[in-house]
Parts: C-alpha cells; structure tokens; sequence
C-alpha cells in the first residue's frame, strides 16, 4: 500500500465523529444519512449562501461545518439541512472556562436554534496527546462545559455533544470487529468514553472493547487529482458505490442492515490547503459549483 493509497484508506474511514449509543439512546431513525463536509479553504469559493443553496437544490440533507461562521449559520437558517458543527482545537483552552463555553453555546447555539437544525456539536478534531498535546487536556472539559450549557437549555438530548477521532486510536484494524484502542492512549480516551456512555452521548470508534457504539462516519471521500490513484474514475466509483451503500441499508458487517450516517468528505475543492497536493482536490463541486461527478443525493 503506498503513502497515497493509506491517505485514503484513512480519511474514507477514520475521521468518526462517533455516537456514543446504548441501546437506549434515540440516535438511529431508522433513516439513512448522506451528508457532506463544508470545508472553506479557499479564495475562489462560493459565498456561503449560494453553497448552502446549492447544497439544498442538490438534495443534501446533512452538513458538516468545521467552525461557527456567521456567514454559514446565517446561510442555514430556514434550510432543510441537519448541522454537525465543530469547534476548533484553538478554542478548547478559552472554553475549558465553563462560563466561556456557556456564553458559547448562548451566543452561537441558541441564538440560532430552531431556524439551524444542530445535530452535533464536535467538540475538536482529531485532538489525541500524540497529535495535539497543547490542547488535549481540555478536550473532555469542554465537552463536559458545551454538554452543560445545552442541558440548562434542556437541549442535551437533540443536540449531542461529541468529538471526531482518528483510525489511529485503534489496533487490531482488520477485521474491524476486532478492534481496541491502542494502549498509551487509554488513559486519555477511556474517561471521554465514560463520559458520553453515561448520557448516551456520541464517540467515534466501533471497536470492540464497546460493542454499543453506533458509528457516524464524518469523513470519507476520494480525490479526483493530486497523487497515485487520485482519478475522476476512481471518485465516480468510490462515491456511487458508498452512497448506494449507505441507502440500501446494507450496515456493515459488525451491524447488519443498521442504518449509517455519513459525510463525504468535502463539497469543493480547497486551494489554500497546505500540504500534499492531494489535499486541494477532494470537492464533489468546482469552486463554480458545477458537479465535478454525476452523484445523485436522492436516490
């Protein structure tokens, strides 16, 4: 497998913002979700309302946005368009405040709920010891904080508080029903799990170890140029066959025929992204917002 290839791999099937559910907890409708990334690295990108308006007549019911930009939540207000919404890992010291996370969810939450539909607030992205020690300590507070002010709200249940993660957190990767979380990330992993176990909240990992998980993949995609194997053919394929996948209510094998949530990552192609080339090139739409791929998002 070459450096390529293992991008991909990673990316299709590791960034889980992960639903943390027992059997109990209200998370699976009974409906399938295809939702896409909203990322805005750009200088050649849509305003936000004619992405969100494109997003909309294009049939996509769910969205992932990185950052509360007021551009974008004002773009969502009124659209039929269910919202994962994170909060940076540049945040997490001021909001480890719970006072600051309470103003936070005041001020971008419940300023604008009902009219955006929130479905999960994920709080950081990607932050393990290993990939963000600065910020690490203050990742299970925050959720803590953000969960708090949504139950002083009575808003604990319809808007779940939860953080994405990387396939880096496990071993045993293959089969998946076979996976564990690695060992010196224990210590820092088993108390956030703790945590969402005890209010049926969202994690990100379907490992063994926590047979209850329902995994909501919040990333997966393929890029159409920019390395090995990045090719319009193989995104046209990899895209049809996991939407049809996903609508067919084939599950996976650990679940079988259980709903599954995910977000193809990501809406436009991304200029400004710093490193490999292969980055920039993960839209489903030109910056025009032509589809660079015949998908289909109602059937």
């Amino acid at each position: 497998m070459g450096v390529l290839w293992a991008l991909y791999f990673q990316r299709s099937l590791a960034a889980f913002l992960i639903i943390l559910g027992l059997s109990t907890v209200n998370l699976n409708t009974g409906a399938q979700t295809i939702g896409v990334c909203y990322g805005r690295n750009g200088d050649n990108l849509p305003p936000e309302a004619a992405a969100i308006n494109l997003a909309t007549a294009e049939g996509i019911a769910a969205m992932r946005v990185y950052d509360p930009v007021p551009p974008v939540l004002d773009a969502l207000r009124g659209a039929d368009i269910q919202l994962v919404l994170g909060i940076p890992n540049a945040d997490l010291p001021s909001l480890s405040d719970p006072a600051a996370a309470n103003d936070w969810v005041n001020t971008v939450v419940l300023c604008n709920y009902p009219d955006v539909k929130f479905k999960y607030i994920s709080v950081g992205n990607e932050v393990l010891p290993t990939t963000a020690p600065d910020v690490a300590n203050f990742l299970l507070p925050v959720m803590q904080n953000v969960y708090n002010a949504l139950a002083a709200a009575g808003l604990q249940d319809a808007i779940k508080v939860s953080t994405a993660t990387l396939q880096s957190v496990l071993n045993n990767t293959y089969p998946p029903s076979a996976s564990v979380f690695r060992d010196d990330l224990k210590m820092f992993l088993v108390p956030i799990l703790q945590f969402l176990a005890a209010r049926n909240l969202p994690l990100l990992a379907n490992v063994a170890e926590f047979p209850g998980i329902d995994v909501v993949v919040s990333e997966t995609g393929w890029p159409s140029a920019g390395g090995e194997a990045a090719e319009t053919e193989n995104a046209v394929a990899y895209y049809r066959n996991i939407i049809a996948h996903v609508k067919g209510n084939a599950g996976t094998p650990f679940k079988p025929g259980k709903p599954i949530e995910a977000y193809l990552f990501a809406m436009f192609d991304e200029d400004l992204k710093t490193g490999a080339e292969v980055e920039k090139h993960w839209g489903l739409f030109y910056p025009d917002q032509t589809p660079k791929y015949p998908i289909n998002f109602y059937n």
